[in-house]
């Protein structure tokens, strides 16, 4: 086909060629918990989903093949409770959140005849349909729905396109995950700096100290030399006036003096 295709030859099929087909779902969900599906959760809706489909698209006429469904999106929004409350007995219970979620679903079917795959796939989420789907999603050991106190289906319907999901289940809500691990990021970094400020801080304490205490060594090792130098001179002084008086008692008149000398520190 790519080799005739390229030369501009045109081909007439002897047989029907199956022709691809592939749209946007989106489900609401009432009674659901206050927060969105997280990664694994997801990943089991989907799994659960594209079961679904597949065994009741293959059995429309003509049969639809799913190849994949993907998600897309999802988005949590609480319901307004309204000025006017029913009964005494509806008070106290919860009131259960709604869940928009946006699916890819592709496949291909053999014609004839030709069909909507929009109105096809939206007509399988018919009241017993809706019932059997919400039935596999509880039974799909998917703790999400399997919380969820009033669980039901609100609408279903075929968009032509999505916001981006920047939650994907992000345990960062709508910061995502992006936004989550920047705002860790920054935290740490943050505290990494007030730490390395106190530890800096610690270091300057510690080298102002050591310094000071080499000064006081200093000045103290100074002041003992100047007492010990200024002891050393008396004590020479002294032995110059014992051995002059020595020698005066000697020889003042021929015979030996007697002197009594003394000194203290």
């Amino acid at each position: 086909m790519d080799f005739m295709e390229e030369r501009d030859i045109a081909i007439v099929p002897l047989v029907s060629v199956p022709d691809n087909v592939e749209t946007i779902l989106s489900i609401v969900f009432g009674g659901v918990p206050a927060n969105e599906m997280n990664e694994l959760e997801v990943e089991a809706f989907v799994a659960t989903t594209y079961d679904f489909l597949f065994d009741n698209l293959g059995q429309t006429l003509p049969p639809i093949l799913v190849e994949e469904v993907t998600f897309l999106s999802q988005s949590l929004s609480q319901p307004g409770t309204g000025d006017e409350v029913s009964s005494e007995d509806n008070e106290d219970e919860p009131a259960g959140a709604e869940l928009t979620v946006n699916l890819g679903v592709s496949g291909e079917y053999l014609p004839p005849p030709e069909i909507i795959f929009d109105e096809v796939i939206v007509a399988v989420f018919d009241e017993e349909g809706q019932g059997d789907y919400l039935e596999d999603l509880l039974t799909s050991n998917n703790e999400y729905f399997e919380s969820a106190h009033s669980l039901d289906i609100l609408d279903v319907q075929v968009v032509d396109s999505v916001p981006e999901d920047r939650s994907s289940g992000s345990v960062f809500g709508h910061l995502g995950d992006e936004g989550g691990y920047s705002i860790i990021g920054v935290g740490c970094a943050i505290v990494l700096l007030i730490v390395g400020v106190l530890i800096r801080e610690k270091q300057l304490r510690y080298a102002r100290a050591k310094q000071r205490n080499e000064y006081l060594k200093a000045q103290h090792l100074e002041v003992h030399r100047i007492q010990n130098e200024r002891f050393g001179d008396e004590d020479r002084e002294y032995v110059g006036m014992e051995e002059e008086i020595k020698d005066m008692g000697n020889n003042s008149d021929g015979s030996n003096g007697n002197f009594v000398v003394g000194h203290s520190h």
